[in-house]
């Protein structure tokens, strides 16, 4: 199974030790969104929540997309 946007953010999340809650607090983006991309029930998000979640998780917007 390829992987998606989704599946790196929770794998990069959980690698963190962070949860839904706090990468929510960390990112300005709300849990239910973050939860929503993580089992893939968005086909799309903005840039600029991707670009939020990637400096929360200290990785490159490259690495999630």
């Amino acid at each position: 199974m390829p992987s998606t946007i989704g599946s790196r953010i929770k794998r990069l999340r959980k690698l963190a030790g962070l949860t839904l809650q706090q990468l929510a607090n960390k990112s300005g983006v709300d849990d239910s969104s973050i939860c929503k991309m993580e089992n893939q029930y968005y086909d799309q998000t903005s840039i600029e929540r991707v670009r939020r979640l990637a400096r929360a998780l200290d990785v490159t917007v490259d690495e999630l997309v």
